[in-house]
């Protein structure tokens, strides 16, 4: 539109400049044409004039362009610096919730440690209540003979060899069956219940607590019976178990 606008004021300024020359060359006499030329003067001048009012209204117009730029540039720079702060909200909250994520993440790992400690408690305390009823068991089962001879845990050695014979000689042995089927059972137990607890996937302090609550449930003399019959089995695992387990010193 703005290229029209000046097409069409050349094209009439051309025009005007062109018709003013016709008319001089056909209507004017040629004496007189140098004094009507100098009459165009103050025409020349006017145009002049306009011209260069036409670059101050070209600059006018360049400089409220600038201007209006500038605005425009300023627009989007604020709306940049708007944009830069929303994204740097969405940062933080995104840092927030994935903190919260952790931690929640770390609370639920704390609490299915805490249940898993609290599961395989009350397993150990079975355990430990079935050992101490099979140990009843033994202790009230034993003939009266088996008993002068293992009425404290003192006679280790005459109690281990009674055991051995019954190992291969059942027959020569005063235990009965079922005595040697609870003492079996009695081993087993104590030695699944140490083991349980070294398999388990708990905390070093977790497994220490349990290790200290498996101590103040075994008697000396209860120790003391689990070492030597390992020793006579030469079970080196079971060995390991009880030193592990702090049983006895060496």
């Amino acid at each position: 539109m703005k290229k029209m606008r000046i097409i069409i004021i050349g094209l009439s300024v051309f025009i005007v400049w062109a018709g003013s020359a016709l008319i001089i060359y056909f209507f004017v006499e040629k004496d007189f044409r140098g004094i009507t030329g100098d009459m165009f003067g103050a025409i020349n001048a006017l145009f002049s004039g306009l011209a260069f009012a036409g670059l101050i209204y070209t600059i006018s117009v360049q400089r409220q362009e600038l201007q209006q730029q500038r605005k425009s540039i300023e627009m989007q720079t604020d709306e940049l610096s708007l944009q830069r702060k929303a994204i740097e909200m969405q940062t933080e909250e995104l840092k927030m919730q994935r903190e919260e994520t952790t931690r929640s993440a770390d609370q639920l790992e704390m609490q299915q440690q805490l249940m898993n400690y609290q599961l395989i408690l009350t397993t150990v305390n079975d355990l430990i209540k079935l050992k101490s009823g099979i140990l009843v068991s033994i202790e009230t089962s034993y003939s009266v003979e088996v008993s002068k001879v293992i009425s404290s845990f003192g006679s280790l050695d005459s109690y281990l060899n009674i055991l051995a014979d019954d190992s291969r000689k059942p027959t020569r042995s005063p235990l009965s069956y079922q005595d040697r089927q609870n003492f079996k059972q009695y081993i087993e137990t104590c030695f699944f219940l140490l083991q349980f607890v070294i398999e388990s996937q708990l905390t070093v302090l977790q497994i220490d607590n349990l290790k200290k609550i498996i101590k103040v449930n075994l008697s000396e003399n209860e120790s003391i019976v689990l070492k030597r019959f390992a020793q006579e089995d030469s079970n080196q695992h079971q060995l390991a178990l009880i030193k592990i387990f702090n049983l006895f010193s060496s």
